[in-house]
């Protein structure tokens, strides 16, 4: 089950449609072993999920959010009762969706370069060029 802390990091600006095909995804790959997982056709989820999630029967959304070990009400469009949530954009959630899919080595390298590219980038911002001076001086 996800916990309430990776929940609320996925809940991003998204609609609730793509927030749940975002969760299944991320803890199943696709569409399809969610579906053998929750025990629901896969059309029924495929066709919800291509309409709205808000169009499908409420027994099918329960049975969702429990495989997905999520509460119903955190799919209702005003809930905040996530406390303080991070807010991602686009292209950090696809980064997180990409990073889950990598093998453990995958993500080793991966998190390595990143610390590398952030130092790398701390030391270029403590260097002060002269192009940089005469900027501030105009």
């Amino acid at each position: 089950m996800l916990s309430l802390s990776k929940t609320i990091e996925m809940k991003i600006d998204m609609d609730t449609t793509e927030f749940v095909l975002a969760l299944i995804k991320g803890k199943y790959k696709s569409v399809r072993q969610f579906a053998l997982a929750a025990d629901i056709p896969y059309s029924t989820i495929k066709s919800g999920l291509k309409a709205g999630i808000n169009g499908m029967a409420v027994e099918t959304v329960i049975k969702m959010c429990a495989t997905l070990g999520i509460q119903l009400e955190s799919l209702m469009p005003n809930h905040t009762d996530f406390g303080d949530p991070r807010q991602l954009s686009s292209e950090e959630w696809r980064i997180i969706t990409k990073f889950r899919n990598l093998s453990d080595n995958s993500k080793l390298e991966l998190v390595r370069y990143l610390d590398f590219r952030e130092q790398l980038d701390e030391h270029n911002e403590s260097i002060r060029y002269p192009a940089d001076e005469q900027s501030k001086t105009r």
